[in-house]
């Protein structure tokens, strides 16, 4: 331990010496590892924190797989896999599983579907999430004040009761802690406050984002539309506590028939395709398609930030050889003196821990910024994360650490421990300068890396304008839209269309603004209706997008009227049905006619063509245009939720305050949802992609400057070595403007060879990025030859300050230098 203790002293003692070359290695490694920590934070935080509840280890998902028949709510299936079941099937599980696991049922509340709130002297749109009576026991979550809910709560007969999260007390109740036995009103219902959840518990992943818990059995006052008697309905989500003792195995094999019989007996198998439970870890929770997205971008960015890393420990790698190459005599010494090789490797990578931890004790600092920006890149007002430091981002770190030391120290104290004494003591310290090609090497690759991900950047950047300069057929300027839920709105007697109507009339006489109108789904929001039809003379299926508008949407979203009229008054439920079809449809359904007047049966009813539109985008700017149809709102009458479109003379935001009036004195209890320009909109539709190109840029560039620091200690240590001969060529007359042209020919060599090295290992790696790119080829030429220019133009900006070094020596001084 001594011999150890006394080899740190050393290492630092030495490490001292030369300030110059600690100050590149640290930073350069604190930046690598601080992106690569961000991103282990943040995946770390939402991919591998278990839920904080008493019984997470306990916890399992239940997922089926098969071809069930039944209407899906409030769920995914995908891929003949899906996560939800009806109450009644839930009920049988619960019975069957007795004495083995707890049963837990709940379903959120979806962000089509959210829940107007009345908290305190708030009114807004609130999240919410209908749970069992057993579910808060089951997870093993006591309240914070107050109590949860009990089964006694889950009662038909029970009084409306919920459980609000601690953002909730908050925000609206200001910490009170009187606020147990307070009402709220959700949906127009009223709730009493039982209880307060802990601050930790934010919810069963990272995208749910409950403000109130609620039995099931006040599904009758906020979800009327699920039934908890249809079995035909699925929308509940399952959990299970496991029994100590018990198995996922025996679970599994115990509910697996009872579930095949169950489905069956229904009638819900859709064909003989056999049906299976599937018992999955819950620890984490249940992790939906928008965690889905994020654990792959996170991948994707953890790839990139090992890149960087990789292009840290090969600049690290050549510092250390260049400075083991100076430091030969000195081992050569110590070797001399009966110090074995071992001990000088283990001298060497004593030195690069030092190093790691240094620069991982910063990258750590530098990483607590880092991941906010990650989180505020990967859709921040749907995530609710715990990001403090933890033991598993600690010991990935220190794991880290370690793990660059080996890679970037072993070589250089394996050549430093390779040394001959009698030969290196005769030696003079610059002949050791030809032994520096490991270190010259070191740089191409960690040049060919940075071009590597400076390329990927230029893709992402070409294809990022290449979407922003997409058709989208509508205007995106002065638009202000939000979301309207009439359901929400006081009065019995007053309908839907009544209430809607009267909100649109109303928006139209407010100075300034110079269209209404509204449709039932919001453009570029990522979500679509559709449907299929025989088209005239084809006998495949011909899949529609459907939207339902008013009459001024076409004028008012600067869509383009080509051909017949649009809706207007005389459109009436009673009338003919008519509708307006894109461009895209006419060609396709009546190629050398004209549509106007032709008839199309759409959802068993005939409709008759008064108009053509131009060609817009829909849900997804990426997506070609696809056949369109619009029906006229009047003969389509039930939507509660609205999607408002305000087209104004100024700033659309400033005229929010004008409008939250007008809809207050209509209806207080109705909050505006979703309230954005359509340009923010447009910008949120591709926010993966501008994620991406972000995440990527700063990756590539902190691996171009990393690329340059190392060339930069490089060439500083190799001028200094060659301080000596190049006096001698000064002193023979070789002028100032020639040493330091061989210092940058040197150093663009090496940079040569790695951009050789890049080009080919750019072609093996454009399949991974080909499904991220928009009408642009991984291999594009402009994206090759930019990166090829940037890094050239900054390799030479770090080579000038040691040519110009090399330039100014004095040969009297140099003839002199040892």
């Amino acid at each position: 331990m001594s011999t150890f203790l006394n080899d740190i002293k050393y290492g630092i003692r030495q490490l001292q010496k030369n300030p110059f070359f600690v100050a590149i290695a640290v930073i350069s490694l604190a930046l690598a590892i601080g992106a690569i920590t961000s991103v282990f934070s943040l995946y770390n935080a939402l991919m591998l924190k278990t839920l904080p509840v008493s019984k997470a280890k306990q916890l399992r998902v239940l997922t089926w797989s098969g071809d069930i028949n039944a209407c899906f709510s409030y769920c995914r299936v995908t891929n003949g896999t899906g996560n939800v079941v009806s109450y009644p099937v839930y009920c049988t599980l619960k019975e069957q599983a007795g004495d083995m696991a707890e049963l837990l049922a709940f379903s959120e509340f979806s962000e089509f579907d959210p829940l107007t709130a009345i908290a305190g002297k708030e009114t807004f749109t609130a999240h919410g999430m209908m749970v069992s009576g057993n579910f808060f026991d089951g997870l093993g979550l006591e309240a914070q004040i107050g109590q949860t809910l009990l089964p006694e709560h889950d009662q038909p007969q029970a009084e409306p009761v919920t459980v609000i999260s601690s953002a909730v007390w908050r925000r609206c109740f200001n910490l009170n802690p009187e606020v147990i036995g307070q009402k709220v009103t959700l949906n127009r219902r009223h709730f009493t406050i039982i209880g307060v959840l802990p601050e930790n518990f934010r919810g069963l992943s990272a995208t749910d984002r409950a403000d109130f818990y609620i039995p099931m059995a006040a599904q009758v006052l906020l979800r009327p539309h699920c039934p908890l008697t249809s079995a035909d309905m699925w929308w509940i989500q399952v959990m299970a506590c496991l029994y100590p003792g018990v198995s996922d195995v025996q679970l599994g094999d115990s509910l697996n028939t009872w579930f095949k019989q169950t489905v069956e007996a229904e009638g819900l198998c859709h064909s003989d395709e056999p049906v299976r439970l599937m018992i999955e870890d819950g620890s984490r929770g249940p992790l939906g398609p928008k965690t889905d997205f994020i654990n792959q971008s996170l991948w994707i960015v953890m790839g990139i930030a090992v890149i960087v890393l990789l292009a840290a420990c090969a600049n690290l790698t050549s510092l250390l050889l260049a400075r083991g190459a100076a430091r030969q005599q000195q081992g050569a010494i110590r070797a001399a003196l009966g110090a074995s090789s071992w001990h000088l490797i283990r001298q060497g990578l004593i030195e690069s821990l030092l190093i790691a931890l240094a620069g991982g004790i910063i990258g750590l600092l530098l990483a607590t910024k880092g991941k906010e920006f990650l989180y505020n890149m990967l859709w921040p007002s749907q995530l609710i994360v715990d990001m403090r430091l933890d033991t598993m981002v600690l010991g990935f770190t220190l794991l880290i650490c370690l793990g660059s030391a080996l890679l970037f120290g072993l070589l250089p104290a394996w050549r430093y421990s390779r040394v001959n004494p009698i030969v290196s003591l005769r030696e003079r310290s610059s002949s050791a300068l030809s032994r520096m090609r490991l270190g010259r090497c070191m740089v191409s690759i960690q040049t060919s890396l940075a071009l590597l991900l400076l390329v990927g950047a230029g893709l992402f950047v070409r294809s990022l304008i290449n979407l922003y300069q997409v058709e989208t057929g509508f205007n995106t300027k002065n638009l202000l839209v939000f979301d309207l839920d009439s359901s929400k709105a006081d009065g019995q007697d007053q309908t839907a269309e009544d209430f809607h109507e009267r909100v649109r009339s109303s928006l139209a006489t407010l100075p300034g603004v110079l269209n209404v109108a509204h449709s039932n789904i919001r453009l570029l929001n990522r979500f679509r209706n559709e449907t299929s039809i025989t088209l005239p003379n084809q006998s495949d299926r011909h899949h529609l997008l459907v939207l339902n508008v008013s009459d001024s949407f076409f004028s008012t979203m600067g869509i383009q009227l080509l051909a017949g009229r649009h809706f207007n008054a005389g459109d009436q439920p009673e009338s003919e049905k008519v509708m307006i079809i894109n461009r895209k449809l006419a060609q396709c359904a009546f190629p050398y006619e004209s549509p106007i007047g032709r008839i199309l049966n759409i959802r068993e009813s005939n409709y008759r063509i008064v108009g053509v539109c131009g060609d817009t985008k829909y849900y997804d700017l990426r997506m070609p245009v696809e056949s369109t149809v619009f029906f006229p709102d009047r003969q389509h009458a039930g939507s509660r939720r609205l999607t408002y479109q305000v087209h104004t003379a100024l700033e659309p935001l400033s005229y929010m305050p004008a409008i939250r009036k007008l809809v207050a004195d209509i209806s207080p209890d109705v909050p505006l949802a979703e309230i954005k320009t359509q340009a923010i909109q447009l910008n949120e539709s591709i926010a993966k992609e501008r994620c991406f190109t972000v995440l990527t840029l700063s990756l590539a560039l902190l691996a171009a400057l990393l690329s340059c620091i190392g060339l930069f200690g490089l060439m500083s240590y190799h001028t200094t070595q060659r301080i000596q001969e190049m006096g001698i060529r000064m002193a023979l007359g070789a002028k100032p403007r020639d040493v330091a042209a061989s210092v940058l020919i040197h150093a663009l060599r090496m940079v040569l060879v790695g951009l050789l090295i890049g080009i080919p290992l750019i072609i093996a790696t454009s399949r991974f990025v080909r499904s991220y790119l928009f009408e642009i080829q991984p291999c594009d030429p402009i994206s090759i030859v930019a990166a090829v220019l940037l890094l050239t133009g900054v390799s030479l900006i770090a080579v000038w300050i040691p040519a110009r070094h090399a330039a100014k020596i004095d040969p009297m001084e140099a003839l002199r230098y040892e």
